[in-house]
Protein backbone atom coordinates (compact mmCIF):
# COMPACT_ATOMS: atom_id res chain seq x y z
CA UNK A 1 0.00 0.00 0.00
CA UNK A 2 1.12 3.60 -0.55
CA UNK A 3 2.49 5.72 2.25
CA UNK A 4 -0.68 7.83 2.20
CA UNK A 5 -2.98 4.84 2.72
CA UNK A 6 -0.64 3.39 5.34
CA UNK A 7 -0.66 6.74 7.15
CA UNK A 8 -4.48 6.79 7.28
CA UNK A 9 -4.78 3.20 8.48
CA UNK A 10 -1.98 3.40 11.03
CA UNK A 11 -2.91 6.86 12.37
CA UNK A 12 0.69 8.00 11.88
CA UNK A 13 1.38 11.20 9.99
CA UNK A 14 3.61 11.26 6.93
CA UNK A 15 6.17 13.24 8.92
CA UNK A 16 6.15 10.60 11.67
CA UNK A 17 6.52 7.76 9.16
CA UNK A 18 9.57 9.42 7.57
CA UNK A 19 11.08 10.00 11.04
CA UNK A 20 10.52 6.38 12.06
CA UNK A 21 12.06 5.25 8.78
CA UNK A 22 15.22 7.28 9.50
CA UNK A 23 15.38 5.87 13.04
CA UNK A 24 14.90 2.31 11.80
CA UNK A 25 11.67 1.80 13.76
CA UNK A 26 9.40 1.28 10.76
CA UNK A 27 10.94 1.02 7.31
CA UNK A 28 8.87 0.64 4.10
CA UNK A 29 9.10 -2.71 2.35
CA UNK A 30 9.98 -1.01 -0.94
CA UNK A 31 11.18 2.39 -2.17
CA UNK A 32 10.93 3.30 -5.86
CA UNK A 33 14.41 4.48 -6.85
CA UNK A 34 13.01 6.65 -9.65
CA UNK A 35 10.48 8.74 -7.74
CA UNK A 36 11.13 7.86 -4.08
CA UNK A 37 7.59 6.52 -3.53
CA UNK A 38 7.42 4.30 -0.46
CA UNK A 39 5.23 1.26 -0.10
CA UNK A 40 4.27 -0.59 3.08
CA UNK A 41 2.82 -4.04 3.71
CA UNK A 42 -0.40 -4.57 5.61
CA UNK A 43 1.45 -6.72 8.17
CA UNK A 44 3.37 -3.60 9.24
CA UNK A 45 0.19 -2.04 10.62
CA UNK A 46 0.71 -3.98 13.86
CA UNK A 47 4.11 -2.37 14.42
CA UNK A 48 2.75 1.04 13.47
CA UNK A 49 -0.13 0.82 15.93
CA UNK A 50 2.22 -0.51 18.61
CA UNK A 51 4.38 2.58 18.15
CA UNK A 52 1.30 4.81 18.41
CA UNK A 53 0.25 3.25 21.73
CA UNK A 54 3.77 3.36 23.18
CA UNK A 55 4.06 7.04 22.33
CA UNK A 56 0.71 7.65 24.04
CA UNK A 57 2.41 6.25 27.16
CA UNK A 58 5.10 8.95 26.73
CA UNK A 59 7.71 6.30 26.06
CA UNK A 60 10.90 7.81 24.56
CA UNK A 61 11.75 6.77 21.01
CA UNK A 62 14.91 4.84 22.03
CA UNK A 63 12.78 2.65 24.33
CA UNK A 64 10.14 2.31 21.61
CA UNK A 65 12.86 0.96 19.33
CA UNK A 66 13.85 -1.58 21.99
CA UNK A 67 10.24 -2.78 22.30
CA UNK A 68 9.78 -3.06 18.54
CA UNK A 69 12.95 -5.14 18.09
CA UNK A 70 12.61 -7.26 21.24
CA UNK A 71 10.92 -10.60 21.76
CA UNK A 72 7.47 -10.66 23.31
CA UNK A 73 8.78 -11.43 26.80
CA UNK A 74 11.50 -8.77 26.62
CA UNK A 75 9.07 -6.21 25.21
CA UNK A 76 6.69 -6.82 28.12
CA UNK A 77 9.54 -6.27 30.61
CA UNK A 78 10.53 -2.99 28.96
CA UNK A 79 6.93 -1.75 29.03
CA UNK A 80 6.52 -2.78 32.69
CA UNK A 81 9.74 -0.98 33.67
CA UNK A 82 8.68 2.18 31.84
CA UNK A 83 5.26 2.19 33.47
CA UNK A 84 6.70 1.59 36.94
CA UNK A 85 8.92 4.65 36.48
CA UNK A 86 5.93 6.64 35.22
CA UNK A 87 3.83 5.68 38.26
CA UNK A 88 6.64 6.73 40.64
CA UNK A 89 6.78 10.09 38.89
CA UNK A 90 2.99 10.48 39.13
CA UNK A 91 3.10 9.65 42.85
CA UNK A 92 5.74 12.30 43.49
CA UNK A 93 3.81 14.83 41.41
CA UNK A 94 0.57 14.13 43.32
CA UNK A 95 2.40 14.70 46.60
CA UNK A 96 3.82 17.95 45.24
CA UNK A 97 0.36 19.03 44.10
CA UNK A 98 -1.08 18.32 47.55
CA UNK A 99 1.53 20.67 49.00
CA UNK A 100 1.13 23.41 46.39
CA UNK A 101 -2.66 23.71 46.17
CA UNK A 102 -3.40 24.82 49.76
CA UNK A 103 -0.80 27.57 49.55
CA UNK A 104 -1.93 28.78 46.13
CA UNK A 105 -5.62 28.76 47.14
CA UNK A 106 -5.01 30.51 50.48
CA UNK A 107 -6.36 34.05 50.76
CA UNK A 108 -3.46 35.13 52.94
CA UNK A 109 0.24 35.23 52.27
CA UNK A 110 2.16 32.19 53.54
CA UNK A 111 3.85 32.43 56.91
CA UNK A 112 7.40 33.81 56.92
CA UNK A 113 10.38 31.51 57.19
CA UNK A 114 11.09 30.03 60.60
CA UNK A 115 13.70 31.96 62.62
CA UNK A 116 17.26 30.69 62.50
CA UNK A 117 19.47 30.82 65.60
CA UNK A 118 23.24 30.43 65.85
CA UNK A 119 25.49 29.03 68.52
CA UNK A 120 29.18 28.19 68.89
CA UNK A 121 30.01 24.49 68.88
CA UNK A 122 33.27 22.66 69.44
CA UNK A 123 34.88 20.46 66.81
CA UNK A 124 33.16 17.07 66.62
CA UNK A 125 33.00 13.93 64.50
CA UNK A 126 29.70 13.25 62.68
CA UNK A 127 28.73 9.84 61.26
CA UNK A 128 26.39 9.99 58.25
CA UNK A 129 24.96 7.96 55.37
CA UNK A 130 24.16 9.64 52.06
CA UNK A 131 21.82 8.40 49.36
CA UNK A 132 19.67 9.71 46.47
CA UNK A 133 16.02 8.89 47.29
CA UNK A 134 12.44 9.73 46.38
CA UNK A 135 10.07 10.90 49.10
CA UNK A 136 8.55 7.41 49.39
CA UNK A 137 11.96 5.86 50.05
CA UNK A 138 12.76 7.85 53.19
CA UNK A 139 12.02 4.76 55.31
CA UNK A 140 15.64 3.96 54.53
CA UNK A 141 16.53 6.27 57.45
CA UNK A 142 15.32 3.65 59.96
CA UNK A 143 17.87 1.15 58.67
CA UNK A 144 20.54 3.85 58.52
CA UNK A 145 19.86 4.78 62.16
CA UNK A 146 20.53 1.21 63.28
CA UNK A 147 23.78 0.98 61.32
CA UNK A 148 25.01 4.37 62.52
CA UNK A 149 24.22 3.51 66.14
CA UNK A 150 26.42 0.41 65.85
CA UNK A 151 29.28 2.45 64.41
CA UNK A 152 28.85 5.17 67.02
CA UNK A 153 29.16 2.54 69.77
CA UNK A 154 32.60 1.63 68.39
CA UNK A 155 33.54 5.30 68.51
CA UNK A 156 32.60 5.89 72.13
CA UNK A 157 28.80 6.02 71.98
CA UNK A 158 26.07 8.32 70.66
CA UNK A 159 26.44 11.89 71.86
CA UNK A 160 23.37 13.48 70.26
CA UNK A 161 20.13 12.98 68.37
CA UNK A 162 19.62 11.87 64.76
CA UNK A 163 19.26 14.39 61.95
CA UNK A 164 18.27 14.41 58.29
CA UNK A 165 19.40 16.91 55.70
CA UNK A 166 18.99 17.39 51.95
CA UNK A 167 21.13 19.54 49.69
CA UNK A 168 17.96 20.56 47.84
CA UNK A 169 16.85 22.60 50.84
CA UNK A 170 14.08 20.55 52.47
CA UNK A 171 14.54 19.15 55.92
CA UNK A 172 16.82 20.48 58.63
CA UNK A 173 18.14 19.35 61.96
CA UNK A 174 21.11 19.00 64.26
CA UNK A 175 23.97 16.53 63.60
CA UNK A 176 24.50 13.31 65.54
CA UNK A 177 28.09 13.39 66.81
CA UNK A 178 29.96 10.38 68.16
CA UNK A 179 31.55 10.80 71.57
CA UNK A 180 35.05 9.89 70.39
CA UNK A 181 35.54 8.56 66.87
CA UNK A 182 38.76 7.38 65.20
CA UNK A 183 40.16 9.23 62.22
CA UNK A 184 38.96 6.52 59.80
CA UNK A 185 35.83 4.78 61.17
CA UNK A 186 34.74 1.50 59.62
CA UNK A 187 32.47 1.72 56.62
CA UNK A 188 28.83 0.67 56.64
CA UNK A 189 27.72 -2.63 55.12
CA UNK A 190 24.72 -0.95 53.43
CA UNK A 191 24.28 -0.11 49.75
CA UNK A 192 26.18 3.15 50.14
CA UNK A 193 29.14 3.53 52.53
CA UNK A 194 28.98 5.71 55.59
CA UNK A 195 30.96 8.89 55.32
CA UNK A 196 32.64 10.36 58.37
CA UNK A 197 33.22 14.09 58.29
CA UNK A 198 34.85 16.37 60.83
CA UNK A 199 32.91 19.53 61.56
CA UNK A 200 35.21 22.50 62.31
CA UNK A 201 34.71 24.62 65.34
CA UNK A 202 32.67 27.75 64.78
CA UNK A 203 29.08 28.77 64.35
CA UNK A 204 26.43 26.22 63.49
CA UNK A 205 23.12 27.35 62.03
CA UNK A 206 20.08 25.56 63.46
CA UNK A 207 16.35 25.98 63.02
CA UNK A 208 13.32 24.29 64.59
CA UNK A 209 12.21 21.00 63.01
CA UNK A 210 10.63 21.36 59.58
CA UNK A 211 8.52 18.85 57.66
CA UNK A 212 9.95 17.21 54.55
CA UNK A 213 8.44 18.56 51.34
CA UNK A 214 7.53 16.17 48.47
CA UNK A 215 9.92 16.09 45.53
CA UNK A 216 9.37 14.99 41.94
CA UNK A 217 12.87 13.56 41.46
CA UNK A 218 15.45 11.73 43.56
CA UNK A 219 17.23 14.13 45.90
CA UNK A 220 20.49 13.71 47.81
CA UNK A 221 19.75 13.06 51.50
CA UNK A 222 22.24 12.96 54.34
CA UNK A 223 21.16 11.13 57.50
CA UNK A 224 23.14 10.86 60.68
Amino acid sequence: MTIGEFSRRSQLSLKALRLYERLGLLRPVAVDQRNGYRRYHESQLYTARLIVMLRLLDMPLPEVGRVVSASQAEAAEIIDAHWALTERRFTAQRQLLATLRPGVAASEMPAPELPVHERDVAQQVVLTEQRHVYIGQLTWTREAAARLTVHAARCGGVAGGHFGRSTTGWGAGQPLPAAAAPEHPERSTGQRPNRSSRRPAGRSAMSPSRSLHPISRAAPVCFG
